[in-house]
């Protein structure tokens, strides 16, 4: 996603979607549809919540690029 690059955090949220508008085409600085809580884009992969109080921070994930390989070890064996 090119709006994080660069970036070695991610706050990942839950978020309340209420009841969602689902837009037929991109809007840009539209206010909140009348009677809705939030939007979705048109192909339904990006969701606007308007109140903050319908999102709850839950985990920051930090990343960066590996080193190696990757190998997993079961530990239920």
């Amino acid at each position: 996603m090119k709006y994080i690059q660069g970036a070695s955090r991610l706050l990942l949220c839950q978020v309340l979607p209420g009841k969602v508008y689902g837009c037929t085409k991109l809007i840009h600085g539209e206010p909140l549809e009348m009677g809705h809580d939030s939007h979705t884009s048109p192909d339904s992969k990006e969701v606007v919540i308007f109140n903050s109080h319908h999102i709850l921070p839950s985990y920051v994930v930090h990343y960066g690029e590996a080193n190696g390989d990757f190998s997993y070890e079961d530990t239920n064996v």
